[in-house]
């Protein structure tokens, strides 16, 4: 099962398709190209920094502050750790 997830990094809110998740950090793959991230490519990172796309809210304070409701990597991809 994969989850549409944003990644927050120096180049911004990069969209990504999360594909596992093992307790500490999210493997994905990028789907659009921004900055030096390319689309097609698999990465790792913290899962701090991946935000389902269900649960991101862009907030009314600006360009760089949104807010995310409560989720778990483990119950949206079904992990069983």
């Amino acid at each position: 099962m994969t989850v549409l997830a944003y990644w927050d990094c120096f180049a911004g809110m990069v969209p990504v398709k999360v594909s596992a998740y093992n307790g500490v950090d999210c493997i994905f793959t990028v789907t659009a190209t921004r900055g030096p991230y390319r689309r097609g490519e698999e990465l790792k990172a913290s899962a701090s920094m991946v935000i389902p796309r269900a649960h991101y809210h862009k907030s009314r304070r600006g360009p760089f502050h949104y807010y995310t409701k409560p989720y778990s990597w483990r119950e949206l991809l079904g992990s069983t750790q």
